[in-house]
């Protein structure tokens, strides 16, 4: 009985971890895709998530805000002065780094990167083709994460199975012969799991081709404050090349976790 309950179970769980995972495959590769209009222009967060994801997004809004007079930065602390957003992804970095000055701002990135707000910019430029949706793609992995750890556990129940038939157990053999159709379906169902791409597409990469004006630079879309020409130029950097200069230097400090040390208490003689 106790073969047959955990073979009950382990089927059921692989089963129940095979179709959420199809299904998630499924709304990622079959998702509508919306041409952009060929005229339309990006915005400052949709060229920024072309050109490095979410984590180039939040670089983005928080250097925005810095050069806009919002957001200060002195040592390793920053500080928000001001604390009215103005779009979505500036009220996910105000609610989640707080209106008091923060130190260890690097410890907050990554939930920042995979915020509501960046998400939507990521999801939005999905809908047109440009990347693959960030959301949809999370959402894969957890379910193939889910259905592998699933499918192990059986192949580990199978093998146990497996010497216990092999020592005459009857049930074990029952139970493995059940367990392999199971374990086929599973390791199917995860098939094609290495194709999706979270990046972004061929038509992305053209869509990345940047504007130049007169003088070579860059164009940068529309900010939400009115910049001085040089304060444009470092913003340039940031949503192009992920690079904090000029204007932004603090911030750039301010954002770079310090390396690991290692404590060496006296008379233990060093590692």
């Amino acid at each position: 009985m106790v073969w047959f309950g955990v073979l009950a179970v382990l089927c059921l769980l692989v089963g129940a971890a095979a179709v959420r995972f199809r299904r998630a495959y499924r709304r990622l590769v079959d998702a509508p895709v919306t041409p952009r209009p060929q005229h339309e222009e990006l915005s400052l967060y949709e060229v920024a998530f072309l050109h490095g994801q979410g984590w180039r997004v939040v670089l983005t809004a928080l250097s925005a805000m810095m050069l806009g007079g919002r957001l200060t930065a002195y040592g390793k602390e920053v500080t928000i002065t001001d604390p009215v957003p103005r779009d979505e992804v500036e009220a996910d970095v105000i609610k989640v780094i707080g209106l008091a000055p923060r130190r260890r701002v690097w410890d907050r990135m990554h939930r920042l990167g995979e915020s509501a707000s960046v998400d939507a910019v990521g999801d939005r430029l999905a809908g047109q083709g440009l990347v693959g949706s960030p959301t949809r793609c999370r959402a894969a992995d957890a379910a193939f994460t889910n259905l592998l750890v699933w499918l192990w556990c059986t192949v580990v129940f199978a093998l146990v199975a497996a010497v216990f038939a092999a020592l005459g157990d009857r049930a074990a053999l029952i139970a493995l012969a059940v367990a392999v159709p199971a374990l086929a379906g599973g390791f199917l169902a995860q098939r094609h799991s290495e194709k999706w791409d979270p990046g972004v597409t061929e038509a992305g990469r053209r869509a990345m081709v940047p504007d130049r004006n007169r003088d070579g630079d860059r164009l940068v879309p529309r900010t939400n404050d009115a910049l001085s020409s040089y304060d444009v130029r470092c913003l340039e950097r940031v949503v192009y090349d992920g690079v904090l200069t000029g204007s932004l230097d603090r911030l750039h400090d301010a954002l770079i976790a310090p390396p690991e040390t290692w404590d060496d208490p006296p008379g233990l003689g060093g590692l």
